[in-house]
């Protein structure tokens, strides 16, 4: 059986392990049906996960994504691609998923910056409720700042 992190993926093979057998035999089949890289499969993956919304899969993808070797800038200019297709709020939401695998603890910023940049953003108009939420605040580190900065001249609904 395929190792997987611990998550609701996990929990779901050990409870149907014969439906997640089919399952990852699907995901084989059709990542060698074409021409595709593997590398270039793995970037799509994470901006499929990133147009469906979905949170948990972002995760994995960028997890597997730097098992395989792919950088941290390529990762992140998934998301920034996301900008103008997907919008503002729903690519931040996206870049701040990614952070969360991409940043460890120890380059987050401490609780009271991390505070204090959510303030100015809300002060602003410029946090959307995904921000707001403070299992995301990591991702206002070091480049969240030139997030808030561009933001200024096109804000983001609320």
């Amino acid at each position: 059986m395929t190792k997987l992190p611990a998550s609701g993926a996990l929990r779901f093979a050990n409870d149907y392990p014969a439906i997640w057998e089919t399952y990852t035999a699907l995901g084989k089949s059709v990542s060698v049906a074409g021409d595709i890289d593997a590398r270039t499969r793995r970037l799509l993956k994470i901006a499929l996960a990133v147009g469906a919304n979905s949170e948990g899969a972002v995760h994995s993808h960028v997890r597997r994504a730097r098992e395989e070797g792919i950088s941290d800038a390529d990762v992140r200019q998934v998301v920034l691609l996301a900008i103008t297709t997907l919008g503002f709020p729903a690519a931040m939401a996206a870049y701040s998923w990614v952070n969360d695998i991409l940043i460890s603890p120890a380059d987050s910023r401490t609780l009271d910056e991390r505070r204090a940049w959510h303030a100015i953003g809300h002060r602003a108009g410029l946090v959307t409720p995904h921000l707001t939420d403070s299992r995301h605040w990591p991702a206002l580190t070091g480049q969240g700042t030139v997030m808030i900065t561009r933001a200024r001249t096109s804000p983001c609904s609320r």
